[in-house]
């Protein structure tokens, strides 16, 4: 049988082969030599750490498909704006939310000492609310803010969660991802291409969009 510490390997690898940013398999790499502490003690109390991984693993969903899911719900007559299944359907979205939600339960540990994540479920309004809060005091960007607050949406299975704490408003000018030169145009010089620089000015589209085209 599979003990805390054949566990936390195991969330590593799978971190890994998932594509998770460094910061995240840094923190289930802490988390790893915990349960060995742990266990040298003849505990065997999941961490909070190790309970948020199993219910992301469970809201895994990739197999099924969200606009299949939509169109059905559109069909059905249901509003789809901001439409969700209540699933991760993509290791992407995965990622994004596993990075949140572990920073969320690691503040949670760190403030109120709650080490159990049925515990944080019990205080889910006021401590994902005051998170948030604590997000947007320090100045985090309002696309930045809204990823926070799906994250922690879909881990705890409730849309109105934070709905308390006003989001700055995104606009056009506070919008800085993919904007200037990146390391990965130096390349491209856009001199060469007016006419495909045109287009894109005129059409917005970005360059995964951009490659889905076809003549």
């Amino acid at each position: 049988m599979c003990g805390p510490v054949c566990a936390a390997l195991v969330h590593y690898q799978h971190c890994i082969t998932q594509g998770l940013n460094q910061t995240a398999v840094k923190r289930v790499h802490h988390h790893q030599r915990q349960y060995r502490r742990t266990n040298a003690l003849g505990t065997h109390h999941k961490s909070v750490v190790k309970e948020m991984l199993d219910r992301l693993d469970g809201l895994m969903a990739l197999q099924q498909s969200r606009g299949k899911a939509k169109e059905a719900a559109r069909a059905d007559g249901q509003k789809t704006w901001a439409f969700t299944t209540g699933k991760i359907h993509s290791y992407k979205s995965r990622q994004t939310y596993q990075e949140h939600a572990l920073t969320f339960v690691d503040w949670a540990r760190d403030t109120y000492g709650l080490k159990q994540l049925a515990q944080i479920d019990e205080r889910a309004g006021e401590l994902t609310a005051e998170f948030l809060q604590a997000r947007v005091d320090e100045g985090k960007s309002a696309y930045t803010l809204q990823v926070i607050r799906a994250a922690l949406r879909m881990v705890f299975s409730d849309r109105m969660l934070m709905s308390e704490v006003p989001l700055p408003r995104r606009t056009r000018s506070t919008i800085t991802r993919s904007r200037g030169p990146k390391a990965h145009d130096k390349h491209f010089n856009p001199d060469n291409w007016p006419q495909l620089v045109r287009f894109l000015q005129a059409t917005g589209l970005r360059r995964d969009e951009l490659k889905l085209l076809h003549a």
